[in-house]
């Protein structure tokens, strides 16, 4: 390790880069310093050759020091405080990082300065760590992202709940900036599938984390984008995105709901009720209460640019694991009120070409729902689900075997009678 530090920055990357580290510690634990030293030098090196072979000296120090560390004896992995110091290295400020005040960790902005080493300090700058990028580094980040995604996944334990709760919040918010918005997104939901498998008590942290994911932006663009990165492959990940779906619409509408049910019948329930408040020209006409100086066609675009975002949030609500059964009651009202409070509200001209955008978009959620109900059995005594069949209360044991048993009861008698003559 001395040698390592004494020598100059050059010499540091070819020990850490050509296998000597790797070799090294390869059957004895790494020190924490040197692990927090290539953690954050993965986050600030510009080179991405040196960076990718950073990362994979790092991934292989941490899983030799998994298989040598004893039994009762945890391996370093990065922490909170270890992760906030990487991003304020890449400098993202620290109120980006934790913009809820009500959501704070047990660290400030101070304790990340001596979390940074001196070979990583930028000038020797000896008042605090100095900036490394004006941007937002995406090629680091996704290292940043890589590792700790492999952390979680071999090392659930690393986090407690509320610091997963926090660094999801984190990664979510940061992910948010528009230098990001075409970045690959597939690391990233590798690691926030890993960090929400390991709650502890997801049922308490679930509804927590929907209302914490509500408050970092206002916009609902934003919204719509929030819920994209929350990965859907997992049943966790399902769940969170149909809660958070249900919270953005709310908010959205204004609606009095400060807490979204955990039930499906009655989440189903609460978004039939929405659904019939997402009239376009209701939107307008609420707008236009608040903003009158705007145009009446700019008003227009932007109602129906929140109309398309909230039925992209409508869709995410909608997806569910219960069984087919249990979802086409639901889904049979949410087509009805799609079709006669959206689609039918909805007026295409050609020189609106943003109304057709939404109208295909409803198009598309109603096939979807079609599809589910048309892998499902309508109810008992139903030929199709519009059709209830009448029975007679007179006699209503003796409908079916009278049926067959005496088929054209009058008409045989009509035929007998033609036979005579």
């Amino acid at each position: 390790e001395n040698v390592i530090f004494r020598c100059g920055a050059e010499n540091q990357f070819i020990l850490a880069t050509e296998g000597f580290l790797s070799f090294l510690y390869r059957y004895k634990t790494c020190p924490v310093v040197l692990m927090k030293w290539m953690f954050q030098i993965v986050a600030v090196h510009p080179s991405y050759t040196i960076g990718i072979k950073l990362l994979n000296t790092l991934i292989k120090i941490t899983s030799n020091n998994l298989s040598n560390s004893k039994q009762n004896e945890a391996p370093w992995m990065p922490s909170l405080l270890d992760v906030a110091t990487v991003f304020m290295n890449m400098g993202v400020d620290f109120d980006m990082l934790f913009p809820l005040p009500h959501l704070q960790p047990v660290f400030c902005c101070d304790d990340l300065v001596p979390a940074v080493p001196l070979s990583l300090r930028l000038g020797n700058n000896k008042n605090g760590p100095t900036q490394a990028f004006t941007t937002v580094p995406e090629m680091q980040m996704t290292n940043v992202i890589k590792y700790l995604g492999y952390c979680t996944a071999v090392y659930p334990e690393i986090f407690s709940d509320q610091d997963t709760l926090l660094l999801i919040v984190l990664l979510l918010k940061i992910h948010l900036e528009t230098q990001l918005k075409s970045s690959p997104i597939v690391d990233l939901h590798v690691l926030v599938g890993n960090l929400l498998h390991n709650f502890r008590d997801w049922e308490i942290k679930m509804p927590e984390l929907s209302l914490a994911l509500r408050d970092i932006s206002t916009h609902h663009h934003n919204y719509v984008k929030i819920v994209q990165l929350v990965p859907s492959t997992e049943s966790r990940g399902r769940q969170l995105r149909g809660h958070l779906s249900l919270a953005f619409i709310s908010k959205l509408l204004n609606e009095n709901c400060p807490d979204i049910p955990l039930d499906y019948s009655a989440q189903m329930s609460l978004l039939c009720q929405c659904l019939s408040k997402m009239k376009p020209s209701a939107l307008i006409r609420k707008m236009q209460s608040y903003n009158e100086e705007s145009t009446q066609h700019n008003l227009d675009q932007e109602g129906y640019y929140l109309t398309y975002s909230l039925l992209t949030l409508v869709n995410a609500a909608s997806s569910s694991d219960e069984g087919v059964s249990v979802q086409r009651t639901y889904l049979l009202k949410l087509c009805a009120a799609l079709e006669k409070h959206i689609k039918c509200d909805i007026r295409e001209d050609a020189r609106y070409y943003y109304r057709t955008k939404v109208k295909d978009l409803v198009a598309r959620i109603y096939g979807k729902w079609q599809e589910i109900l048309h892998c499902s059995r309508p109810h008992q005594g139903k030929i199709h689900d519009y059709w209830d069949p009448l029975y007679d209360q007179s006699s209503p044991g003796s409908s079916q075997e009278e049926c067959m048993e005496k088929p054209f009861a009058d008409g045989n008698t009509l035929q007998l009678h033609c036979l005579d003559k």
